[in-house]
């Protein structure tokens, strides 16, 4: 047991149980920071999935558009010879709500990508016409277009600008012209 006793006492001469030996900082384990394109990675990654599907439903769109007429005769052979007529004139009725509605969208985008090119140009934000040309495209996408093409100004103006009352213009300026949209 004295010589336990012993080994103990020698153990702990040598490695002392109080902390660091005097001289050594400690360590502390700091992160890394995030660089910028992992940042715009977590940002941009959970809106390319939804966006590249919209932009498939689109071209599937105009392609069918495209081939109207390949398109009704394949519909006619499937649904045979004896609705020949009333097939053709819903198929042609179809085209054409169908047209007139994707022109009637056009126009309100465009209208509304001009509106939003020329409001962030009075409000300084750097390239105005790249803002509207992006909101008339995104505005097809229902409900969250809008405001997936306002994120980008909206960032934007906080990197520009030293205020809080830029960004919040820029994101005054995308709900009045969406309210506005829906008003009309």
């Amino acid at each position: 047991l004295d010589a336990v006793d012993r080994l103990t006492a020698q153990i702990e001469r040598l490695s002392p149980v109080t902390g660091l030996p005097a001289g050594v900082p400690p360590v502390e384990l700091v992160p890394p920071r995030a660089s910028l394109l992992e940042i715009a990675r977590d940002v941009v990654g959970p809106l390319v999935k939804p966006l590249g599907w919209a932009l498939a439903v689109m071209v599937l769109v105009a392609f069918m558009l495209l081939r109207l007429p390949d398109l009704r005769e394949r519909l006619i052979r499937l649904l045979g010879p004896r609705n020949l007529q009333a097939t053709t004139a819903a198929l042609d009725d179809a085209a054409a709500r169908v047209s007139r509605y994707l022109l009637s969208q056009l126009l309100i985008n465009s209208l509304t990508g001009i509106w939003v090119g020329i409001g962030l140009a009075l409000l300084n934000v750097p390239n105005p016409g790249l803002w509207g040309a992006l909101t008339l495209v995104l505005r097809f996408i229902p409900y969250v277009g809008i405001w997936a093409a306002g994120a980008m100004p909206f960032a934007l103006s906080f990197a520009a600008f030293n205020d809080l009352a830029h960004p919040l213009l820029v994101l005054g300026l995308y709900g009045s012209v969406e309210l506005f949209n829906y008003a009309v």
